[in-house]
């Protein structure tokens, strides 16, 4: 798998936030559910939870660059 250099991204950074998208927002709609007990879609927080998703793992991507597993 290529993984990018430190301070840079490449196309599977943006593939994988855009998984994280996904992800996110479907975990945090389970938790309230759960909790509520209710299925209930807040839109809102479904969009924010998504961007916010995304961007961690975008950010998190760009500062930590490749690392060589032993």
């Amino acid at each position: 798998m290529t993984n990018s250099n430190l301070f840079r991204l490449n196309w599977r950074d943006f593939v994988n936030g855009l998984v994280m998208a996904v992800l996110a927002p479907v975990v945090v709609t389970i938790q309230q559910s759960l909790v509520t007990g209710t299925l209930t879609f807040n839109w809102s927080l479904i969009g924010v939870t998504a961007l916010g998703g995304a961007l961690g793992y975008v950010v998190k991507n760009f500062f930590t660059g490749d690392r060589k597993e032993a």
